[in-house]
């Protein structure tokens, strides 16, 4: 019988899915590698490229789902289509498990499961799908089916190694190990327990920021009054969107009906936490993009958050349901752990840090925060590897204004390669867009210099300057030569030293009067 409710289960979550994909169908509207929806897909096709270079955090530490993408079959588009179907679809079968197993009659955790699936945030998930949230929920929910199935330290582990690799949300739920444990364990067992699942996954956080890329700081936000200010701002631009999207259709007052009710008081002992973290989480997941101003979003992306409330919501609502259609019986204590799935498990969180410290490409990225541009971040991901290969090859490149020129929304998105990606602070506002002359607006400025490895790379400037002065040249900060410059167009070439420079986007500055034409950058190694 357990295993008919968990083929309707599949098979009515595959259906509404399809349903809701159905809903945002539109022959007019084609995305491919260049030409995505928003800022997310850009950063997270990148990704899907090359898996194991950084691209832009926070995006860039959620590296699982990318990862599979580029294991799927087709292009990184058709992959995140594949990934939300069947994300989704899992996901809402797990959630039939789960709420079978805290004793929930199966038609009611059938219909929950349709509920789960057709929910509007689920909606927000279909209608965009270049996300890592429908495996990270499915983790989610596997990780709360394990905990109440009584599965051993181990297996949770793994869950939560992989749910940490997926999004930093799922490091919040480790304590949900403590409250779930503690009514029969006691609180120096649970404790414990809990210090247990957590230990590999606070490692896979710690190799992913400390070990990949130690360069890129974490938020770097000022939580001040001024930040506060904006982002209420924001918040009541869009209050009636939000507390719409809270409401779940009618959901969370269910929820909350169902709350109160006897016998919701020994779920709500155990996954009270749960609750609280996933509901709190849409409104103040801004905090994690970090940048010099915050970017908080509410409306829509409050409601897609709201997925992980999900699970716990529809457990309440069913015991609001209970009332007026009696059907939860208390759950059987779980059995003993299997000590072949636990001693599996053990080895493969062995075996997943271990492929995190040698699976990853250390590269070392620019910090791409700031400002949100997509096309950015997909061309400079794409092209500085690229540039690198070039000159690892002994093949010189040269950048101009002639050729490397490009217009977000005029020119061709296939043609993004012409972008100026690797000019980086000193030329104005966005001037990886510009089309005209390389033009400094500060006394500073800089561009990137990618390299495979360290290696000996000429840099020649052609250019001119709005008054006579000198330019002085720095690699990553460190003097590399200074010229005299003038009125007259002028090439000069400096020889960059190898231990000034190391494998990643380097960044060559010079200073300079402002209003200095660069006329074209030559690379030579």
């Amino acid at each position: 019988m357990k295993g008919r409710g968990v083929v309707l289960a599949l098979l009515l979550a595959a259906l509404a899915i399809a349903v809701q994909y159905r809903r945002f169908q539109d022959p007019h509207v084609v995305h491919d590698r260049w030409d995505l929806p928003a800022f997310d897909a850009y950063a997270y096709v990148a990704m899907a490229e090359r898996p194991a270079v950084f691209t832009v955090a926070p995006w860039g530490y959620r590296v699982l789902t990318p990862a599979l993408v580029h294991v799927l079959p087709g292009n990184a588009v058709r992959g995140f289509r594949d990934h939300m179907f069947g994300g989704l679809v899992l996901a809402s079968a797990l959630l039939y498990v789960f709420l079978r197993r805290l004793g929930h009659g199966e038609g009611p955790a059938l219909l929950a499961t349709a509920a789960f699936a057709l929910s509007p945030a689920v909606a927000e998930v279909v209608r965009y799908p270049f996300l890592v949230e429908p495996l990270t929920v499915a983790l989610q929910i596997a990780f709360l089916l394990a905990l109440a199935s009584g599965w051993g330290v181990p297996t949770l582990a793994l869950v939560a190694l992989l749910g940490a690799l997926s999004k930093e949300l799922s490091l919040m739920l480790v304590p949900l190990v403590f409250f779930v444990r503690l009514p029969m364990q006691g609180w120096r067992r649970a404790a414990l327990a809990t210090v247990g699942v957590a230990a590999p996954a606070a490692a896979a956080t710690l190799i992913l920021r400390l070990y990949w890329v130690p360069h890129i700081e974490g938020p770097t936000m000022n939580l001040g009054l001024s930040t506060l200010q904006l982002v209420a701002a924001r918040l009541l631009e869009s209050w009636r969107e939000t507390l719409s999207g809270l409401l779940l259709a009618g959901l969370t007052p269910i929820a909350a009906v169902g709350a109160f009710t006897p016998a919701a008081r020994p779920f709500l002992r155990r996954y009270g936490y749960l609750l609280a973290v996933t509901l709190a989480l849409p409104l103040v997941a801004w905090i994690n993009i970090g940048g010099p101003r915050p970017m908080a979003f509410f409306g829509p992306n409050t409601l897609r958050l709201l997925l992980f409330a999900l699970p716990g919501l529809l457990a309440l609502a069913l015991f609001a349901l209970h009332r007026v259609w009696p059907h939860h019986t208390a759950p059987p204590p779980p059995g003993p752990p299997s000590h072949w799935r636990e001693g599996a498990a053990a080895v493969l969180v062995l075996a997943g840090l271990g492929g995190l410290l040698f699976g990853f490409d250390r590269y070392r990225r620019v910090d791409l925060r700031g400002f949100r541009d997509g096309p950015l971040v997909l061309a400079l991901s794409r092209e500085s590897l690229r540039t690198a290969r070039r000159l690892a090859n002994g093949n010189p490149v040269t950048w101009d204004p002639q050729t490397s020129r490009y217009a977000w929304g005029l020119d061709n998105p296939r043609e993004m390669d012409r972008m100026r990606w690797f000019l980086r602070d000193g030329w104005g506002e966005r001037p990886h867009y510009g089309v005209g002359e390389m033009t400094t607006v500060a006394p500073r400025a800089s561009f990137l210099l990618p390299l495979l490895a360290p290696q000996p790379v000429s840099v020649t400037l052609s250019l001119r300057a709005p008054a006579e002065g000198s330019l002085a040249l720095f690699a990553n900060g460190r003097p590399a030569g200074h010229v005299a410059v003038g009125r007259d167009a002028r090439e000069t070439t400096f020889a960059l030293p190898p231990a000034a420079l190391f494998r990643g986007d380097n960044v060559v500055s010079f200073e300079a009067v402002p209003g200095t034409t660069i006329l074209r950058i030559t690379l030579r190694p």
